[in-house]
């Protein structure tokens, strides 16, 4: 991602794993996110690549050997495997309203109810960094 004005907000979000064209027909691995110029941003509750983002609740990727235990990152399945820095360390607050109505309930000011896979977007109370929420199989199925 690349910024060069203006305000933004990240919240609840991974950079994980993009890459930047150097060259034509070149790809070479850089940081996820630049910000150049006088871009206001404000990040929060965030997993970016290498780094760790002033601001509230985001998780340290500088360390060596960090490993967000993504289910895979070679075939780019970004669900959480159990043991996740990332489960329960999104932030509520910055989850958009059911504006569209998505489960259809007739509550258009309650929270986006779902995940990028359609389940429960809050599965244990506090929101998971990233767009899928961690289901634990055994709580899930019924034998915890």
């Amino acid at each position: 991602m690349l910024f060069s004005g203006g305000a933004f907000t990240v919240a609840n979000s991974i950079l994980w794993g993009n890459s930047k064209i150097i060259q034509f027909n070149s790809l070479e691995e850089q940081s996820e996110f630049e910000l150049q110029t006088s871009a206001l941003v404000s990040i929060n509750n965030s997993l970016i690549k290498k780094q760790n983002p002033t601001g509230a609740g985001n998780v340290d990727a500088t360390v060596i050997g960090f490993d967000p235990l993504f289910v895979s990152q070679i075939g780019q399945n970004y669900h959480l495997l159990a043991g996740s820095p990332l489960i329960n360390s999104g932030n509520n607050s910055f989850l958009p309203v059911d504006t569209y109505d998505l489960d259809n309930d007739g509550d258009v000011l309650e929270l986006i109810p779902f995940d990028l896979d359609g389940s429960n977007r809050i599965s244990i109370g506090i929101v998971d960094i990233g767009p899928y929420e961690f289901i634990d199989e055994v709580f899930f199925n019924g034998f915890e």
